[in-house]
């Protein structure tokens, strides 16, 4: 079984592993966390926030996606992610491993579900421009389809 939080981007409905999530952060309100605008970043990633303690880069779901205008942002939280690790050792540190983080701006999260790996389905066969290159399977959520997103996807190609 496989834990998976719910979220929801452009009234669409997401899932994302817990295993792949480090933490949880509200970005509307009070206590957000403020996004710094970065030149030449693409224009799915406003900027970084600081985020427990730490500069983080921010991807706006809605944008990265391709779904158009984000929907309703009171409840607007990042969802800030393990996108893989690298070694210290070109940074002249030890070769101890560090997380890689980004943190996906969804626009609420909507709870969690338990599934086995059996209910978890394929992505749909699309083409290339569409969201489901992010998407890396689906499931069925009260009736819902819901789509199982990697946040390693959501962050582009990788750094060399």
């Amino acid at each position: 079984m496989k834990n998976f939080l719910l979220f929801t981007v452009s009234n669409r409905r997401f899932a994302c592993a817990f295993e792949d999530i480090l933490r949880i952060e509200p970005a509307a309100g009070g206590g957000a966390a403020e996004i710094t605008p970065v030149p030449g970043f693409p224009d799915y990633m406003p900027g970084t926030a600081e985020i427990d303690g730490e500069i983080t880069p921010i991807i706006d779901a809605a944008k990265r996606f391709g779904l158009g205008e984000a929907g309703d942002r009171t409840r607007a939280c990042y969802i800030v992610a393990d996108i893989g690790s690298e070694s210290d050792e070109l940074s002249g540190q030890d070769k101890d491993e560090r997380y890689i983080k980004c943190a996906l701006l969804a626009d609420a999260i909507n709870g969690s579900v338990q599934c086995a790996d059996e209910d978890l389905l394929p992505p749909p066969e699309i083409n290339a421009d569409s969201c489901v290159k992010y998407v890396t399977g689906t499931l069925e959520v009260n009736g819902a389809t819901c789509f199982v997103i990697s946040p390693n996807k959501t962050i582009g190609e990788k750094r060399v």
